[in-house]
């Protein structure tokens, strides 16, 4: 997962939810059509994210393409926008379509926090060993008669 990817999902999860129209502020702009939201598609996919909008139904061919398609009207703005095969209607009151934390990233994130604990505590231990190490060691040199 890039960089950018990892920030999203982190202000979703930090929020618990994030309206759709906010969301696709916080892609990368590379190519400025739908292929931008691949990404965001596979993790709605990948149960990482959920959304509350219209979704293409499980069985749909080319879902992913069809939602890259819907979080690309989003991104043109509120009201009614189309693009390709794909036309949403979002009001300026809608709270009703947002983003939130899926099961996956929730996962995610509580094995990167457990995996940063152990990483602190081992390297905490580490350099309490070599610490006490080299006291020992010193101590041995200076009044151990070598």
């Amino acid at each position: 997962m890039n960089k950018s990817l990892r920030k999203v999902l982190k202000r979703i999860y930090d929020a618990n939810y994030l309206p759709a129209s906010e969301v696709v502020k916080l892609i990368e702009v590379r190519t400025g059509d739908h292929h931008d939201f691949y990404p965001l598609a596979a993790l709605v996919e990948a149960n990482y994210l959920a959304f509350t909008g219209g979704q293409p139904t499980n069985d749909e061919q080319f879902r992913n393409s069809l939602l890259a398609q819907t979080f690309q009207c989003y991104r043109l703005g509120r009201g009614k926008q189309s693009y390709k095969n794909v036309t949403v209607f979002d009001r300026e009151d809608n709270e009703e379509v947002y983003f939130y934390i899926g099961p996956k990233a929730i996962e995610f994130f509580e094995s990167r926090r457990s995996d940063t604990i152990k990483l602190m505590t081992s390297a905490g231990l580490s350099f309490f060993a070599a610490v006490t190490v080299a006291v020992i060691a010193y101590w041995l040199r200076k009044f151990g008669g070598a």
